[in-house]
């Protein structure tokens, strides 16, 4: 019995013995896991870290030495919110200095472009500059869609051809155009002025703008979207009234640069960055942006910043000429945003209305430095 006793107490040692290794190797196996695991996780977040979003176009705006008022705060160009760097080819136009009073003489007062800005006022603007060319003696020439081959608002090249052989001494361009450095065509830059509107409200007027005459077409489709009321297609979200496609309010003030097309990047850190890639070229690179819904405190403005082509602007304004070219402007009230569209479309241009709102606060501050009377 003795003896039974004796095996049944080796064989509960050994067992003991046996369940305390296994379990001991079983701890071992839970801890190197556990390593290999956190080791892992550690390297993907390495990974995730160094790879990043997509890279954005490295670019900085050149700068032409135009003189402004004092100014808002500005996005720095070298901070990380701010403006990319850009390549050493063009430091020396990037370092050039912004002074913070406005001249009388701008950065080029030879040549003046008006890269205007369509259905904001410019052709009122447009027949007071052709009344006081005469006055003044300088050259105002407009160029309209389609006068140069293979044109549009976005294509630098066939304006520099047409420009390359023009005498620019005193010399007003009006032209639909986006924002474009002549630097970079080895030209003088001109002195970029514009005048601009609400981003809501011209968008309403391009829209009816383009209902203006009757269409003539068989088309149901292309029917459908000419009779459409604009609140209609603005809530049920036509493209034609919700894609930035269709809304090259901001590349005017912008340009053609690859940083502006992010304009329509759906990529918000881009897109973000192409904005205030715009508010410093307003800053720096147009001498003056006036304000269509202020529009004779805007003649105001050129009549002080620009005397050798604009002195006696505002008198012109009950001219027959100017009133002719104010009322052929009109486009008729075909379809009127309603509040719930127009403030929906506020949403779809929330970028537009930022972007003009500093542009307001920069010509007030202008105004208010020029001791101009409100």
């Amino acid at each position: 019995m003795r003896d039974l006793y004796l095996r049944i107490g080796y064989i509960f040692v050994g067992v003991l013995f046996w369940s305390a290794n296994h379990l001991s190797k079983l701890y071992e196996i839970q801890v190197a896991q556990e390593k290999y695991f956190h080791d892992k996780i550690k390297t993907l977040q390495r990974s995730n870290i160094r790879q990043g979003p997509e890279p954005i176009h490295d670019e900085k705006i050149p700068t032409h030495k135009i003189k402004l008022p004092s100014l808002p705060k500005l996005p720095s160009p070298n901070s990380n919110g701010g403006l990319p760097l850009t390549s050493e080819k063009e430091d020396d136009r990037n370092n050039a200095v912004v002074d913070n009073t406005l001249q009388e003489t701008p950065i080029n007062d030879k040549f003046i472009f008006y890269n205007k800005m369509p259905r904001a006022g410019s052709s009122t603007l447009y027949a007071i500059i052709q009344e006081l060319s005469g006055k003044h003696k300088f050259t105002s020439q407009k160029i309209s869609s389609g006068e140069l081959r293979d044109d549009n608002p976005a294509k630098n090249e066939p304006i520099i051809q047409f420009l390359k052989g023009k005498s620019l001494n005193k010399y007003f361009l009006t032209k639909t155009h986006y924002w474009l450095d002549f630097a970079e065509y080895e030209m003088k830059q001109p002195t970029f002025i514009n005048l601009i509107r609400d981003p809501v409200e011209w968008f309403e007027s391009r829209y009816n703008f383009k209902r203006r005459h009757p269409i003539n077409t068989a088309s149901i489709s292309e029917r459908e979207t000419f009779e459409r009321p604009i609140s209609k297609c603005v809530l049920e979200e036509f493209d034609e009234c919700s894609t930035r496609v269709h809304q090259p309010w901001l590349l005017y003030l912008c340009g053609t640069s690859q940083t502006c097309k992010d304009l329509k990047s759906k990529d918000k850190k881009r897109r973000k960055k192409a904005i205030e890639f715009t508010k410093t070229n307003i800053a720096q690179n147009f001498y003056l942006i006036g304000l269509m819904e202020d529009f004779d405190l805007s003649l105001k403005m050129f009549e002080h910043a620009l005397p050798r082509y604009f002195n006696g602007a505002t008198k012109l304004m009950s001219s027959h000429k100017v009133q002719a070219a104010m009322k052929a402007s009109q486009s008729a009230n075909i379809s009127s945003l309603n509040p719930l569209a127009r403030k929906r479309l506020a949403t779809v241009l929330a970028d537009e209305i930022d972007v003009f709102e500093y542009t307001k606060s920069l010509f007030y501050q202008k105004v208010k430095d020029a001791n101009i009377n409100l």
